[in-house]
């Protein structure tokens, strides 16, 4: 058997043959596995010309059906066009805005798009693939990410990190037949939407912009709120990919856009404005008659290591533990200074019970001030939030000024390398355990640098937006979302054949957009607080090397994970993060042949 298994590992590390990459070609093209729901046959409307196999036809319905193992592809009055075991490719005709495909999308209703369809044959499932150049693939995402409502720097923060992270998943799957899904696997991608004006502008003005760090696109992650405090992918995933061009920290903006977050302002020199609540449980805490000044407070994320790591910071949410110093007033008048610590749910209990937010945290704000928050988060909190994108431009901001909020140390650069700097002062400093405190308060100051001219547009008020569990995938979340990953449900990862490979045609040059009437947004029905959960059952994955959840680490979990890094199996969640032997944050063949060597002994 582990003779089988490391003879199994050379053949599935041989080099697949795969479509062009994204840097073969002047766009960069994106392989967008769209939602099929399982059918075995597929129809697509055409507009305007396509081919399939050489022979073109216009207009009509093309229906795509497997069976027996093959891909027959037939048009309404042209009859069959072509079979095959593998993939068959209906390629766009022309540059004319006009030629483009319908289709009744499983998750997302019927949908136009542009570009190229591939019906791929995956070991006996029908997939349907859109080649579309990044243009109109950022279209599609935006659309799906936000609302056509958004401010215009809100809609463009949004291209820019669509992008950057398509294109690091393009880099990331190259050895794969598709790159992203069209749900919140990915990021939510509705393909075409003629109506949204708003989106098209602000896609036309941005989209050859790329973020930037040491050479690099970053793999921009975000989403919908982070419930007041951004964290970086390392301390989300592992790992050190892009660790520099993001930022951990307090998010003011991301607070101040929803009304169910709960946030306590301690004033250090005047103890008693503060919640009465608050300050009635620290009197009982410490046993004083008044409390005369808050001297410190520090939140601590792991008190079996309270001055935290590179991963888990010590300011980290959600803390367990409030360390206090206060100089209180006995009743004979004398005063002193006493330590104590406490828990967030005894504050909670006792000064803000009917706080829902599960970003719990302590942060130092001001000379002499600090918070306490319960913040409300969407999405996996890693890099943009979506809703403090939408306060920043409200105080002015523009698109360049948030991309460098949330990703302090990249650059933006412009389509001929050109950096484009943000000069903005944001309006609060604070201390985060991290960086010098400083009692400067600048005022917001717009970016110096020209950006398209705002388009009007309606106010945008981000939503209250209830918890969302993520996918076990790092996801850009999604629209209430903001992320980069977004609402909907994520598709399981497919299963390819090893064999099959769509054929890959050029992409026709992208063609500029129709005029379309923008359509009306629906305003969002208001999402009831979810209930508390059971809790959880343990996970079966304990075992670090234990892809298979059996309990032990054996050859087939070294299998498993061979099978998953070419695409013949699907691993999420804890069955994933078992699958990471190495620890350095992805799954990859490196991974199955350390699990191979311990099993036999080796390591």
């Amino acid at each position: 058997m582990k003779r089988l298994l490391c003879l199994l590992l050379c053949l599935l590390l041989l080099p697949i043959a795969v479509a062009p990459t994204a840097a073969e070609e002047t766009e960069p093209t994106v392989r967008v596995l769209l939602s099929t729901g399982g059918a075995s046959t597929l129809q697509v409307k055409l507009s305007g010309k396509y081919s399939v196999n050489g022979k073109t036809v216009s207009g009509g319905t093309v229906t795509a059906k497997l069976a027996d193992g093959k891909i027959t592809v037939s048009h309404s009055t042209a009859g069959v066009l072509q079979k095959s075991s593998g993939s068959v490719r209906l390629v766009r005709v022309g540059t004319s805005a006009s030629t483009k495909l319908t289709f009744d999308n499983a998750k997302h209703g019927t949908r136009v798009y542009y570009g190229d369809f591939v019906f791929y044959n995956d070991d006996g499932t029908m997939r349907l693939i859109n080649y579309v150049g990044m243009h109109h693939y950022l279209y599609g995402v935006v659309s799906g990410e936000m609302s056509d409502s958004s401010k215009p720097d809100v809609l463009k923060t949004e291209t820019i990190c669509a992008k950057g992270f398509a294109l690091a998943e393009i880099e990331a799957r190259k050895n794969k037949y598709f790159d992203v899904y069209d749900t919140t696997t990915s990021q939510l991608y509705y393909g075409y939407v003629a109506g949204d004006t708003n989106t098209i502008a602000a896609v036309d003005a941005v989209w050859t912009q790329t973020l930037k760090y040491n050479g690099k696109t970053v793999k921009t992650y975000y989403s919908t709120a982070n419930g007041g405090q951004a964290i970086t992918p390392r301390i989300k995933w592992g790992g050190t990919s892009n660790a520099g061009a993001y930022w951990f920290g307090y998010d003011p903006f991301d607070l101040a856009g929803s009304t169910r977050n709960v946030v306590l302002t301690i004033d250090g020199t005047a103890p008693k404005s503060m919640n009465a609540s608050l300050y009635a449980f620290l009197l009982e805490k410490t046993g004083a008659k008044e409390i005369v000044s808050v001297d410190m407070l520090v939140g601590v994320y792991d008190p079996k290591n309270p001055t935290g790591t590179t991963r888990y910071p010590s300011a980290l949410a959600p803390q367990k533990r409030y360390d206090w110093t206060l100089t209180v007033m006995d009743d004979a008048g004398k005063q002193k200074q006493v330590s104590f610590s406490c828990t967030p749910a005894e504050v909670k209990a006792a000064a803000a019970p009917g706080a829902s937010g599960t970003v719990c945290f302590a942060v130092h704000t001001a000379q002499h001030e600090w918070k306490l928050v319960w913040g409300v988060s969407s999405g996996h909190r890693a890099g943009l939030s979506h809703r403090g994108a939408g306060q920043m431009v409200k105080k002015g901001y523009s698109y360049v000024d948030v991309l460098k909020f949330y990703y302090r140390g990249a650059t933006l650069f412009d389509e001929n390398g050109s950096a484009i700097e943000s000069t903005a002062a944001f309006d609060f400093t604070y201390d985060d355990g991290t960086m010098p405190f400083t009692t400067a308060v600048p005022t917001a100051v717009p970016s110096a640098t020209p950006t398209a001219a705002p388009t009007a547009a309606p106010t945008e008020t981000p939503p209250d937006i209830p918890t969302e569990t993520p996918s076990a995938t790092p996801t850009a979340v999604p629209t209430e979302t903001p992320s980069a990953t977004p609402a909907a449900t994520a598709t399981a990862a497919p299963t390819p054949s090893a064999t099959a490979k769509p054929t890959d045609t050029p992409k026709p040059t992208a063609t500029p957009k129709p005029t379309a009437t923008p359509k009306p947004t629906a305003t969002p029905k208001p999402t009831a607080t979810p209930k508390p959960t059971a809790t959880p059952k343990p996970s079966p994955y304990a075992l670090r090397g234990d892809a298979d959840g059996s309990g032990t680490v054996t050859e087939a979990d070294a299998a498993l994970v061979l099978r998953y890094v070419v695409s013949l199996a699907s691993l999420s969640g804890d069955a994933l993060r078992a699958a990471d032997f190495t620890g350095d944050g992805t799954v990859d063949a490196a991974d199955a042949a350390a699990i191979l060597r311990y099993v036999m002994g080796l390591k």
